[in-house]
């Protein structure tokens, strides 16, 4: 992370990764993702190689009431981890997960929560490699799609349920 990433090529990465799995981006979802990546609460990384941003990650203040109510000190909700895809398998994900416990931890989070597929066999791989559990917790998207939550303390323990 020593050189600076850009927004655009921050939301590069997202993109691709996006497309690779088959869920291109709307210009609303491009919208939101750009608002977040801005926000000075948020907790952004990035790995670089070559000198192109290959990979990306975000945790952002964690709220009670699944983000609508109000910040818990101390917690943080990943909302993003993306690598490009021509990387994928290559630990450029493991990679940026403990870019991410760092900078958390430097920012005194001390436990992080995230969602993500059932079926994102990938994702999950990485999270359980990076020391994430599941929560119990469970839901579904909009589109049907079942979710996961899983967390994380910034130590190593498994996240108190969030």
């Amino acid at each position: 992370m020593d050189e600076p990433a850009t927004t655009d090529e921050l939301v590069d990465v997202w993109q691709r990764a996006n497309a690779a799995r088959g869920q291109p981006a709307t210009p609303e979802r491009v919208a939101r993702v750009r608002a977040k990546l801005m926000d000075a609460a948020a907790c952004v990384v990035w790995l670089r190689e070559a000198g192109d941003v290959v990979s990306m990650a975000l945790a952002e203040p964690w709220c009670e009431d699944d983000g609508a109510g109000v910040q818990r000190p101390g917690w943080g909700h990943v909302s993003m981890v993306f690598v490009r895809p021509e990387l994928w398998g290559r630990g450029v994900g493991g990679r940026t997960m403990a870019e991410l416990h760092r900078q958390a931890a430097d920012r005194r989070c001390q436990d992080l929560t995230l969602w993500t597929r059932r079926s994102n066999d990938r994702a999950l791989a990485l999270y359980a490699s990076a020391g994430w559990a599941r929560s119990g917790r469970t839901s579904t998207l909009p589109d049907g799609s079942a979710i996961l939550q899983l967390g994380r303390s910034i130590n190593g323990a498994t996240a108190r349920q969030g």
